[in-house]
């Protein structure tokens, strides 16, 4: 399998992952852009998946952002690097008062 084919599964599997197993939702304006909305707790969790870099974004220390990145990471081999600073070279920034 060549190196784009093997990408191009990823893809098509990832997606999967996200919609189908873990439960997430695709933005209707963007294909890279996940959703899940908890709908007990109001809890949102958002990723955002370009090629195989996915970047999950959430409440910090929200135990369901960390369930769903840890059912994600369980199915693909992947490493949690914590807090965000820059993802596809564009710098984050935190507000952590809020």
């Amino acid at each position: 399998m060549s190196n784009s084919e093997q990408r191009d599964s990823w893809l098509n599997s990832g997606y999967r992952t996200l919609d189908a197993d873990i439960g997430f939702k695709r933005c209707k304006s963007n294909a890279g852009v996940y959703y899940y909305h908890d709908k007990k707790t109001k809890a949102l969790v958002i990723a955002i998946v370009y090629v195989d870099n996915v970047c999950f974004m959430g409440t910090k220390g929200s135990l369901l952002l960390n369930e769903l990145k840890q059912k994600f990471m369980a199915k693909w081999e992947c490493c949690d690097l914590d807090e965000t600073t820059e993802f596809l070279g564009i710098h984050i920034s935190h507000d952590n008062k809020n």
